[in-house]
């Protein structure tokens, strides 16, 4: 619970080899971003990671540019990620 009363959500994920594990360091807070994946004790989303890296940022360069943040709770917003896309299914249809 946070000071407000509000259910702080654990988010499930997985470990690279596919084996559940529950995260500490990712956490879902309606009060916070909508409820978005972010960093415990952070407004800092798994999104904002992604986007991070996506721009060219090492784990190292995210960590030395937001001194906050340790190496792995940035390792494990990626892995939230991945565990997440992995456990989608996509679907494609014809148009008739």
């Amino acid at each position: 619970m946070t000071a407000a009363g509000v259910a702080v959500e654990r988010i499930r994920t997985t470990t690279p080899r596919g084996g559940p594990t529950v995260s500490d360091a990712i956490v879902s807070d309606p009060e916070i971003l909508g409820g978005k994946p972010i960093i415990r004790g952070t407004r800092i989303s798994v999104e904002f990671i992604l986007e991070l890296v996506a721009s060219g940022g090492s784990v190292a360069d995210i960590v030395r540019n937001y001194p906050f943040l340790t190496e792995p709770q940035v390792r494990q917003a990626i892995l939230f990620a991945a565990g997440t896309l992995k456990n989608d299914t996509y679907l494609t249809a014809g148009v008739a």
